[in-house]
């Protein structure tokens, strides 16, 4: 029930407590080796690792599961029961930092000569209706081809998916967006 990104994820998280027990632990190769004392070196070393902190958490994380599955369904059967990693056990995930573009660059992106020189219409459509919107691009990207509908007071609003919070959402329109809008469902219509 994965696609490859976690899966690759999952592995990587494992491949680096197996580079930890190369390099720390030398032990066999069993899971009898794998103890909670070892477990506990293992996120000591980990966490002064060159990763960054939303890796380590993310690796911590996936081993948690992993340890868990394989007792679970019983993958490694001498695997002992205190090799477990807690709540507590897991790294807070730091608060990332809001990721701003300056007022200098919004000015250029805004710019219509700047968004004229854009490869094709359907691009600077999309320009336009994620900056006058906020939506996530690949919310924008699966919009219908009728995504607008008008409220109680007969101003436009952008309907579309909100795939992250798995909700349909309404998002009030800008003439700009509007007409961005309109001009891709013309572009769309001399096309198809």
């Amino acid at each position: 029930g994965k696609t490859l990104g976690p899966v690759q994820v999952d592995g990587r998280a494992v491949e680096w407590l197996s580079r930890f027990r190369a390099e720390r632990h030398r032990a066999g190769g069993n899971e009898t080796t794998i103890t909670r004392d070892v477990l506990e070196h293992y996120l000591v070393w980990l966490i002064a690792s060159p990763l960054v902190a939303h890796t380590t958490s993310t690796y911590v994380t996936c081993l948690r599961t992993f340890l868990d599955t394989c007792r679970r369904h019983r993958w490694l059967p001498a695997l002992a029961a205190t090799a477990t990693l807690y709540n507590d056990d897991l790294p807070r995930r730091p608060r990332p930092l809001p990721r701003f573009i300056t007022e200098f660059v919004m000015h250029q992106l805004e710019h219509p000569a700047n968004l004229d020189r854009l490869p094709d219409s359907t691009t600077r459509a999309l320009i336009v209706v994620l900056i006058e919107t906020g939506l996530r691009a690949n919310d924008a990207c699966t919009l219908a081809f009728n995504p607008i509908v008008h409220d109680s007071a007969g101003s436009p609003c952008l309907r579309y998916f909100n795939a992250k919070m798995a909700a349909e959402q309404l998002v009030p329109l800008t003439t700009a967006a509007t007409e961005a809008v309109h001009a891709q469902q013309a572009h769309v219509r001399t096309i198809w």
